[in-house]
């Protein structure tokens, strides 16, 4: 079996067509043959699955209908019209561009980097500036997705640098801000801490993920944790279900900041549960659920913890041998699950 830092590579040889977008025929719902994996390790799932997951993400985000998102009233001026949603097609971009660089894969880097010039980027800031965050439920989680691809457009020579890294601090200005300004725990409903786009530990995290640029970033970061974050920590700790709405897993991000921080951590992701029989866009979240509550066990495994790959692997295994839950509905499944199923493989490698 492939060593974890090997994972995101197992492709490097696929076939250029593997990656095309699907014709115009099947645009409107990505499909593929049903595939029963029955693989004893999840390396050799990878090399069935990882192509169907870049080909379905680079598919989606030329997917302009159906489309849910705040860029709508923006006609066609963003250059985040597909996967569904605004947040899905940038975390496709990121995936596919970060998977490009490890990789290798020249001609990947070029479609989406091609995708993502500085005149576009300059005008997807000046929208941002524009938007009512007061009035769009995916904010923060969105900008903090498209800080992540900034972060990794800044790693590419073919990028406009100087838009990007312009970009990159309104970006980082305007998060931080919401962080300081916001409420924490940040309850929805009858839930105090929110495990879906309003996360406010979830921004934090993807932040610092994403390395700050602008000056005194560190340090404000630094005091977010120290004042907000850390008087709640056993009040996270003891979250034991989840709501309808989430598709993140508190304890477990709050288990992936901590290891960020080498920080020793207890974190156990519990029973990870069946998978339901179908899921609707009303219930699809809770495949989001899922799969974050092994992101800890992933980053543990690509650090030679071999029961928590383990872990991973099998919580892994049985979403992948369900396409339907994750490849055959573009509406709910399709547009994001294949971001969030690469996402595992990410922590897995190590986040190269």
């Amino acid at each position: 079996m492939p060593t974890p830092a090997l994972l995101l590579s197992l492709t490097c040889a696929v076939p250029p067509a593997l990656h095309a977008p699907l014709d115009d025929q099947d645009a409107a719902t990505p499909k593929a043959p049903r595939v029963r994996h029955e693989a004893p390790d999840l390396a050799e799932d990878l090399r069935v699955a990882l192509p169907r997951l870049l080909g379905l993400m680079r598919a989606g985000i030329d997917v302009k209908e159906p489309h849910n998102s705040w860029t709508g009233q923006h006609g066609n001026e963003s250059l985040f019209l597909g996967s569904y949603d605004w947040h899905s097609c940038i975390i496709a971009h990121f995936a596919l561009l970060t998977h490009a660089r490890v990789s290798g894969e020249e001609e990947l880097a070029a479609f989406v980097l091609g995708r993502l010039g500085g005149p576009g980027l300059r005008k997807e800031v000046e929208l941002l500036a524009e938007r009512n965050t007061s009035r769009t439920i995916t904010f923060p989680y969105d900008e903090a997705w498209f800080l992540m691809l900034l972060s990794e457009l800044a790693r590419h020579e073919g990028a406009d640098q100087a838009a990007v890294h312009t970009a990159r601090v309104a970006v980082e200005s305007r998060l931080l801000e919401h962080l300081e300004e916001s409420k924490f725990p940040d309850g929805f409903r009858d839930n105090p801490f929110c495990g879906f786009y309003r996360s406010w530990l979830f921004t934090l995290y993807l932040v610092q993920l994403a390395g700050p640029v602008t000056e005194g970033a560190d340090g404000r970061v630094a005091a977010l944790i120290e004042d907000r974050l850390e008087p709640q920590r056993e009040a996270i700790e003891e979250i034991s279900t989840s709501h309808d709405w989430d598709f993140l897993w508190m304890p477990a991000i709050l288990a992936l900041h901590d290891r960020r921080h080498a920080r020793p951590s207890t974190y156990d992701p519990g029973p990870v549960g069946g998978l339901p029989e179908g899921v609707t866009i009303s219930t699809v979240h809770q495949l989001g659920v899922f799969l974050s509550r092994v992101w800890p066990c992933a980053w543990d495994g690509a650090r030679g913890d071999e029961a928590a790959m383990q872990r991973f692997e099998a919580a892994t295994r049985a979403l992948l041998a369900r396409e339907d839950l994750w490849a055959e509905d573009f509406a709910a499944c399709s547009h994001w699950m294949p971001q969030y199923l690469w996402l595992g493989y990410w922590f897995a490698s190590g986040r190269p």
